[in-house]
């Protein structure tokens, strides 16, 4: 598990990335063609790897002790009172079923990545 009191700040490693597309994150961030054209996750893996040495592909296992549920679309409590930097969200439009990831940066905003802007706070 991640011991809370070493965490980095995610600002840290986030501001250089800022505004940065997926083509120009190519060969640093997104390893290959395919990440490059579903960044999402491939940002989030580097992220956690870089920041809190969290593992996804070298052990799913391990980093799957550290997911877990805490809202949902209809639930009562609002996401800002929960979240904390560097909660992984899931997030979607109007579909139950999603495959777009972020990182929480503070409880005001999130990191996720789009073709054209890149990676942007929102």
């Amino acid at each position: 598990m991640i011991d809370v009191q070493t965490i980095p700040s995610i600002r840290t490693l986030i501001d250089p990335l800022l505004g940065k597309t997926p083509r120009e994150l190519y060969g640093t961030v997104l390893r290959t063609e395919a990440e490059v054209e579903k960044p999402c996750w491939a940002l989030v893996r580097y992220l956690l790897l870089t920041g809190l040495w969290l593992d996804l592909e070298a052990d799913p296992e391990e980093a799957a002790k550290s997911v877990f549920e805490v809202w949902w679309r209809e639930s009562e409590i609002s996401v800002s009172n929960i979240v904390h930097p560097w909660d992984l969200l899931i997030i979607g439009g109007t579909n139950r079923i999603t495959t777009h990831v972020c990182l929480a940066v503070d409880t005001e905003y999130f990191l996720h990545i789009r073709h054209k802007p890149g990676v942007v706070l929102e």
